[in-house]
C-alpha cells in the first residue's frame, strides 16, 4: 500500500506508508470530469506504556486558517487560471466540509505534540510515575511531516509529470494515524480544562512554497476508530461531487466551458 515521494526542496525520495485514491465521474454541460480523494497517510505506532498528547487552542480565530491542496491533471492547455482559482476555493471550502464531515468543525485546533510514558515502580503500595520522553514530539512529527510533504509532491510537483488526457480535480488528504488515541490539553483558557482522550484532530501549519506559503491542513486519527475515517472520507467524496454539479463550483467550472 505505500508509495515513495520526492522530499520538498531535495533530491531525497521518501517512503509513505499509505497512498489510498478513490474517484467519482462528473458530467458538467457535456463535459466529462473525475473527482477523486487522495489521501496520504502516514502511521505511528506507540508501545502500551507510552502515550501521545496534543496541545491546542480554543482560539476561533486558529479555526479559520484550514486548507487542503488541490491539484489536477489532464491537458496543460485547460490548466488555465480559472482552474486554479478553482482548487483553492474548493481546498478552503472542502476543508470546512472535511471537519463537518469528520464531527471536527467545533474541535480545538491541535498546535503541538508530545509524547509521556509510564515509568513503573514495581512495588505495589507505589504508584507508576508519568513523564516527558526526552524526543518529545519526534515520533508524531516525522509522521507529520511525511504525510504533508507527500500531499506536497502530489498536490504541485507530481502534477508536472501528468499532463496528459481527461480532466481530473484532486483534493489531496494528508493523515496521520496514531496506534493509540492521544490526550488534548488546552493551553490558552483562564480556567484549566481537563485532558481530553480524543480518537481524531487537525492541525494547520504553513510551509514554505513559490511564489507563497502553502497552508495545509493534517488530520490526526487514532487506528482504534480507522472505520471513522473511511466513512467520513466517503461521505466527503459525495460532498465533492456534489458541489461539482450543484454548487458554486459548479458555477466556475461551467464559466470554463
Amino acid at each position: 500500500m505505500g508509495t515513495h515521494y520526492a522530499q520538498a526542496g531535495t533530491a531525497t525520495n521518501r517512503e509513505l506508508d499509505i497512498f489510498a485514491v478513490k474517484q467519482m465521474a462528473v458530467q458538467v454541460d457535456g463535459k466529462s470530469l473525475t473527482c477523486q480523494l487522495r489521501a496520504l497517510i502516514s502511521v505511528r505506532g506507540f508501545p502500551p506504556t507510552m502515550s501521545p498528547i496534543a496541545y491546542s487552542t480554543a482560539d476561533s480565530l486558529q479555526k479559520l486558517n484550514i486548507n487542503l491542496l488541490g491539484s489536477y491533471e489532464g491537458p496543460r492547455d485547460n490548466y488555465t487560471q480559472a482552474v486554479r482559482d478553482l482548487l483553492i476555493y474548493l481546498g478552503g471550502l472542502g476543508a470546512q466540509q472535511l471537519l463537518r464531515s469528520a464531527s471536527l468543525i467545533s474541535s480545538r485546533p491541535l498546535l503541538s505534540f508530545d509524547t509521556i510514558k509510564r515509568v513503573d515502580s514495581h512495588k505495589d503500595s507505589v504508584p507508576p510515575k508519568y513523564e516527558r520522553i526526552g524526543e518529545g514530539d519526534r515520533k508524531i512529527f516525522t509522521a507529520l511531516d511525511s504525510a504533508v510533504n507527500a500531499a506536497i509532491y502530489w498536490s504541485q510537483d507530481a502534477q508536472q509529470d501528468n499532463w496528459g488526457q481527461g480532466n481530473i480535480l484532486t483534493l489531496n488528504i494528508p493523515v496521520c494515524i496514531l496506534s493509540l488515541p492521544f490526550w488534548n490539553v488546552c493551553i490558552d483558557e483562564e480556567t484549566p480544562i481537563a485532558p481530553e482522550l480524543c480518537h481524531q484532530g487537525y492541525q494547520s501549519l504553513a510551509y514554505p512554497g513559490t511564489p507563497n506559503p502553502r497552508l495545509v491542513t493534517t488530520f490526526v486519527w487514532s487506528a482504534e476508530t480507522i472505520d471513522g475515517l473511511v466513512s467520513t472520507l466517503d461521505s466527503f467524496l459525495w460532498w465533492f461531487h456534489s458541489e461539482l454539479l450543484g454548487g458554486q463550483a459548479s458555477m466556475i467550472l461551467r464559466s470554463m466551458f
